[in-house]
């Protein structure tokens, strides 16, 4: 007869299915950008200029085009002073969720001229990187990713109403 572990077992392995709301935050052009001389900077050899940030509860996160010899070549993201991997328990479930809040298919960034790009700022900025905010188990997170590199996540403090 098969023994059972059941008596013997201090812990154990549970597969659970939870449902989780998952949103985007919005991303805000910067304001400056429609100060920035196109001419001037598609003459500059390297530059960086913030293009805008994504809105969560804990911080912004702002983007940054990189620029070489008058193309823009990349997008950067800064970091949130706290920024992390994504847990690594969730990491698929972070990954899925990117995916279906972003863009559907990879593709790896295309340089495009500076004034290309300042012509459409955030949507280039929205095609090309994904933030959304998600809460499981009372632990809120805001997580992005920019051209299918790292993701950077951030647990943040859930966002609870108030009585009045």
């Amino acid at each position: 007869m098969a023994k059972s572990n059941q008596g013997s077992a201090s812990s154990f392995k549970l597969r659970y299915t939870s449902e989780v709301t998952v949103s985007a935050p919005e991303f805000e052009a910067a304001a400056s950008l429609q100060y920035v001389d196109a001419e001037a900077l598609s003459r500059a050899s390297k530059a960086r200029i913030d293009v805008g940030f994504f809105k969560s509860p804990c911080c912004e996160r702002h983007v940054q085009a990189v620029v070489e010899r008058g193309m823009v070549v990349g997008l950067e993201m800064a970091p949130c002073s706290e920024s992390a991997a994504a847990p690594a328990e969730a990491v698929a479930f972070v990954e899925a969720a990117l995916k279906r809040a972003g863009r559907n298919t990879a593709r790896k960034w295309k340089p495009i001229p500076v004034k290309d790009f300042l012509a459409s700022t955030a949507e280039r900025v929205r095609a090309e990187t994904t933030c959304i905010n998600f809460t499981i188990f009372g632990h809120t997170y805001f997580c992005c990713r920019t051209d299918n590199g790292p993701i950077g996540c951030i647990e943040i403090e859930p966002i609870r109403a108030s009585r009045l």
